[in-house]
């Protein structure tokens, strides 16, 4: 049986700084952009713009970032990255990613955006996902 966890609370125009770590990409005026400061109050992102946090979006988790991100397709519906002690992949039939420490009982994860990925790699590895 799997279960079902939702990573983060998101809403378009809601973001919050607690849900962003440095590193992360969003949406900034239709473009994608890595955050490099965060406060309470703005956020630093792009080529060293400040923007509010109603002003920037997350970004949709797609195919062409996983691909970026380094992730391999396998199996037809399954994209598959290599990371020490855990199996995790994203089922394009069910838009979910999976996780367990073998195939055999994966956990299911409600991933949508960009940064929740990049945020669920550090938590895994310690280490920051990067774009290749």
């Amino acid at each position: 049986m799997l279960s079902l966890i939702k990573i983060g609370t998101f809403m378009v125009n809601n973001m919050k700084a607690k849900d962003l770590r440095i590193g992360n990409y969003v949406n900034m005026d239709g473009y994608p952009a890595e955050v490099f400061k965060i406060t309470k109050a703005f956020i630093g992102c792009g080529r060293f713009r400040q923007k509010n946090f109603d002003e920037i979006e997350p970004i949709p988790l797609t195919e062409e970032w996983l691909i970026k991100f380094g992730f391999n397709k396998e199996h037809n519906e399954e994209w598959e990255c290599n990371i020490p002690v855990f199996y995790l992949w994203y089922n394009e039939s069910f838009k979910c990613f999976q996780i367990s420490p073998n195939s055999n009982f994966p956990t299911t994860l409600l991933i949508k955006y960009v940064h929740q990925l990049q945020n669920l790699y550090f938590a895994l590895t310690g280490e920051d996902l990067y774009l290749l």
